[in-house]
């Protein structure tokens, strides 16, 4: 209504302001007398605050009394929420209060989230005006919710904002900030809904939350905004592209003549609307609005205040969630071609193998290998190597179905997941991802072509994990790499089941029967006080024929599997004992650890260890041996036996990649153990790692046992360790496994002499 404005509440003495609007509401509404009554804190009475006649003086009004609800029915029934416009009095009423004009209209005032007191307009025509009543009505609530002490509302806001700051801690996507940012929004400025969005590097809506939208708004919403230009928007432009972005207050949505269709305004039915950018120092990152559906509101300066607060804060919360977005993808991520990583596959295969094994369903794993990756890399150079596997990863995927999984494993290998196993479908796949794979590249101006070996395993038949159906499918592929037969189309692949295990396990058989296979390589372990190498850890290699250098997780798990493990401690121990006599010789005291398994417990370990001892002259005492948790906790009294009898001889017994079995402290009390070495999985730069390495190292000094960190890669975790009291460390920043043959000039050095991070980092 024009000469009626809310913003009047900004001009002149406190009540004058409020009179103002009063009076200049009376011609329009034809009104004897506007009233303005405050209801107290409990709501129980109607006080009145200020009232405006057409042939009176306004200092008549404060003689008005003070009435009991119960005494108003009709009025009660505009402050309950019933209507909210109330026409007609009784005569009872009309004498309480002491009014000659009739009839009467009252109006309840409302302020989310209460009513803060009553409206009454007398001599007025009930059917004209409403509009008006509206605007009248607004501005009266505005104005008594003002009247209240700040600290209730300053304690809102706050609350509000260190709900913000507690929520963006946890938040690690975009999406889960704007949900925060909704949710403080209405809870600091006290309003029924709230909205964010967020918008991607190009201005696009990406994310969209609602809190208070009612049920399927939300998703309208979404629908209507996401993947939108925000600069469509004329709310957008006021609050992030004016002269001076921020709050951007819109009073009446209807009359603003500027929501845009399908908008936030429009969609959730916002009559009032505040708006507040967050602007980083890298440009806007979108929008959070807030308002209400009733008729118009004011907005005070300490609303635009705290929407200010809420922006700053906001634009903190989504910057922090947009770099824990971003470093969770890089770590489950492979840089170069944006597919999972192994670690990530891993993860996910955990789960689908779980999912399929309660669902009694099959899981098909397929491992590809490129033939010709290393040409390409020589030929073209490592450039063209990268774009060559940018564009086949794009092609795998293509090849495969949304829910099935692929992952670069490293190099030139990927792995593919199946989750849907029908029949056919994975010889299907194979040959369609051959298929694709052959399709010439065009690195430059040269046309490339690659082939590939293609292995399956499927689950539960050929594995019961993800590392028995990885090892599965290498063994498939590496079969078929060895038949190497024309490419005609057809894919290269086996599925070739026990036959390639068989295969597998009698190249092994052969290797352990001749000497120019199996080889040994030793790993230093480092004295962390005095950064001595003072023992080494054997650990077998393979030269296969045909597959190339394979390490032990190639080698036990088919020996385990056939019962022949203790064929391969036979040929690894009595070698590694030999190797230390040598070094005996060249003037290099050492300890030599050996790993042994829960079969080699069973069989005759003690007496194998003393006949190898004398075989090398080697005194018990520099031997340790090296068993996994799991191989501790079969028959415990058969172990604590052997164990016993192995440290009598002075053979120490070290407990591998400790941390990650099951077993209990007590059981591990009464063990004769001499050695603990921490699984590389607990030496993460994390607080609650550190916390359990912490007690780890205390608890096994308080056993009396020494304690070896495995996996030792940087310097930061080197050094945490000595500060934390680990005793030895081994990991390629101390020494890559090698032969001992180029391991002694390194050993000849060092041995005995200080050891810098420095020259450990540069050792290859």
């Amino acid at each position: 209504m024009k000469g009626l404005r809310l913003e009047n509440l900004d001009q002149g003495a406190p009540d004058e302001r409020l009179a103002t609007i009063c009076r200049t509401a009376l011609g329009p509404l034809n009104a004897s007398r506007i009233t303005v009554w405050r209801l107290d804190e409990e709501g129980r009475v109607v006080t009145p605050y200020l009232s405006i006649t057409s042939d009176r003086d306004p200092a008549d009004w404060p003689a008005l009394p003070v009435i009991p609800i119960g005494d108003l029915p009709c009025y009660a029934a505009a402050l309950d929420g019933t209507t909210s416009i109330v026409t007609g009095a009784t005569r009872a009423e009309q004498v309480l209060l002491a009014s000659t004009y009739a009839p009467s209209v009252r109006c309840r005032v409302l302020q989310h989230p209460r009513q803060v007191g009553m409206l009454t307009v007398e001599g007025a025509d009930p059917a004209a005006g409403a509009p008006v009543l509206e605007v009248l009505a607004a501005a009266a609530g505005t104005w008594l919710e003002t009247l209240a002490p700040e600290d209730a509302e300053t304690d809102a806001a706050d609350a509000a904002l260190l709900q913000l700051l507690e929520a963006g801690v946890q938040a690690c996507s975009p999406m889960e900030a704007a949900e925060a940012l909704a949710a403080a929004a209405a809870r600091a400025l006290r309003l029924p809904t709230a909205c964010a969005y967020l918008v991607d590097g190009a201005g696009i809506i990406s994310e969209v939350a609602t809190v208070g939208a009612g049920p399927g708004r939300n998703e309208e919403l979404r629908a209507s905004l996401i993947g939108r230009l925000a600069a469509d928007s004329p709310v957008w432009r006021r609050a992030v592209e004016g002269p001076t972005p921020g709050p951007d207050l819109i009073t009446d949505t209807r009359g603003a003549g500027r929501v845009r269709k399908n908008g936030v305004a429009q969609v959730l039915g916002l009559r009032s609307l505040a708006a507040i950018p967050l602007l980083s120092s890298d440009g806007p990152l979108g929008l959070v609005l807030c308002g209400d559906q009733a008729p118009r509101r004011y907005w005070r300066a300490s609303d635009r205040a705290r929407l200010g607060q809420l922006a700053l804060e906001g634009t903190v919360v989504v910057d922090n969630a947009r770099l824990r977005q971003a470093e969770r993808y890089e770590a489950s991520h492979d840089p170069l071609t944006g597919l999972l990583n192994r670690r990530a596959f891993s993860q996910e295969m955990d789960t689908a193998l779980e999912t399929a094994a309660a669902a009694n369903d099959l899981v098909t794993v397929l491992v590809i290998d490129l033939d010709r990756f290393k040409q390409v890399n020589d030929q073209l150079g490592h450039q063209y190597g990268d774009e060559l596997l940018t564009e086949l990863a794009g092609r795998l995927r293509a090849a495969l179905d949304d829910g099935d999984l692929l992952a670069r494993m490293g190099g030139d290998e990927f792995a593919i997941a199946l989750l849907s196993g029908r029949d056919g479908r994975p010889e299907e796949v194979a040959a369609g991802l051959y298929a694709s794979i052959r399709r010439p590249v065009l690195l430059g101006s040269t046309p490339v072509q690659v082939t590939a070996s293609i292995g399956m395993a499927t689950f539960p038949g050929d594995g019961a994990d993800l590392t028995g159906l990885l090892r599965a499918a290498d063994l498939s592929m590496y079969v078929a790499k060895r038949a190497a037969r024309p490419s005609g189309g057809h894919p290269r692949h086996s599925t070739c089941g026990r036959d390639r295990d068989a295969r597998l396990l009698d190249d092994l058989r052969t290797a352990l029967d001749r000497d120019d296979q199996l080889v040994l390589y030793f790993q230093p372990k480092v004295n962390l006080s005095s950064g001595e190498i003072t023992g080494v850890e054997a650990l077998v290699r393979w030269r296969h024929p045909d597959l190339g250098l394979l390490g032990a997780d190639r080698i036990v798990p088919p020996l385990e599997a056939a019962g022949l493990v203790t064929e391969l401690s036979d040929w690894v121990v009595p070698r590694a004992l030999d190797q230390l006599r040598r070094w005996d010789a060249d003037g290099l005291e050492l300890s030599m650890s050996v790993n042994v398994s829960a079969d080699d417990l069973a069989n005759d370990l003690v007496a194998r260890v003393v006949r190898w001892l004398g075989q090398a002259g080697i005194p018990g005492h520099r031997l340790v041996t090296e068993l996994t948790e799991g191989a501790l906790l079969p028959e415990e009294s058969r172990t604590l036996s052997v164990l016993e009898e192995l440290r009598a001889l002075g053979v120490e017994t070290s407990i591998d990649d400790f941390g990650t079995g099951y077993s209990s402290l007590a059981y591990l009390a009464a063990l004769p153990v001499d050695e603990l070495k921490i699984d590389r999985g607990l030496l993460r730069d994390d607080p609650r790692h550190r916390r359990i390495l912490r007690g780890i190292i205390g608890v096994g000094h308080e056993l009396g046992a020494r304690i070896v960190a495995e996996g030792v890669e940087t310097v930061e975790d080197l050094r945490w360790l000595r500060a934390a009291g680990c005793d030895q460390a081994q990991g390629f920043l101390l020494g890559r496994p090698a032969p001992a043959a180029t391991l002694i000039d390194v050993l000849r050095a060092e041995s005995g002499a200080a050891r810098t991070p420095r020259s450990r980092s540069s050792r290859p």
